[in-house]
């Protein structure tokens, strides 16, 4: 697996309790972290994963069961393949069982006008983790909250310095509005922001975002992540509160 995808799915998994490798002593059985998008599309429900390609559930229902079946919609999932090799086969899609997965925030970019500042908020996020896939830019972030049905806005702004420099890179904001949330306790995140938004993806020069966010204790900080880059790193070291426990904005 490619180092960045690895430190970002591991990351990741590694903060809910149903999200485990698990060995039995006779029979060998690992649950694989998977992040993809779901295709529903022709009355049939797949999963286009950033790693493993298009695998076909075999329970798809559990997709509609977490409201996690529309298409388009991003998920992160423990997947068990149902032989032994993972590469797609030539024929037909590999078949896999979902054990468990989770909702991934799935939006669009936002152009930042005169006005709506106060919208997206300008609260503490950190981004710990990040990775471009085929069609999205993928996030980890850590945001503070406190009452988990508040719902959090997170966004990805493009202002007027979003346009491509000499270095073809792209400068963009994350916004984090809490919502008049209390901000005590450290959450856990992943936000996909679709590449189709952003209109400098296309340009043939593109070749990445430097994020601009607002750190702790109000220091300005930035994310750089390049096109094919295998060498993002995570910080996430064992947060309490997991991604089921926090809700946003789409």
């Amino acid at each position: 697996m490619r180092p960045i995808k690895q430190l970002f799915l591991l990351t990741a998994l590694a903060l809910t309790s149903t999200f485990q490798s698990c060995m039995e002593e006779e029979n060998t059985v690992i649950y694989q972290p998977a992040v993809g998008t779901v295709d529903n599309q022709d009355g049939k429900l797949l999963f286009d994963t950033d790693y493993y390609g298009v695998l076909e559930p075999l329970n798809a229902t559990i997709f509609s069961n977490y409201d996690a079946d529309e298409d388009g919609q991003r998920v992160m999932a423990s997947v068990v393949f149902m032989d032994s090799t993972k590469n797609q086969k030539a024929d037909n899609y590999k078949q896999i069982q979902v054990l468990e997965l989770y909702k991934i925030l799935t939006k669009n970019a936002d152009s930042l006008t005169v006005g709506q500042e106060d919208v997206y908020g300008n609260d503490p996020i950190l981004i710990s983790g990040g990775y471009i896939s085929k069609e999205h830019l993928n996030l980890e972030f850590n945001i503070w909250r406190n009452d988990a049905s508040i719902a959090h806005r997170i966004s990805l702004l493009l202002t007027d310095k979003s346009e491509i420099d000499e270095n073809g890179m792209v400068h963009v904001e994350l916004r984090h509005n809490a919502e008049s949330d209390q901000q005590y306790t450290l959450a856990w995140g992943l936000v996909s922001f679709k590449l189709s938004s952003i209109p400098e993806y296309s340009d043939e020069r593109f070749k990445g975002f430097i994020i601009e966010y607002n750190g702790q204790a109000g220091q300005t900080s930035t994310f750089t992540i390049k096109k094919d880059d295998n060498n993002a790193k995570s910080s996430q070291n064992g947060i309490s509160v997991p991604i089921n426990e926090c809700t946003y904005i789409e």
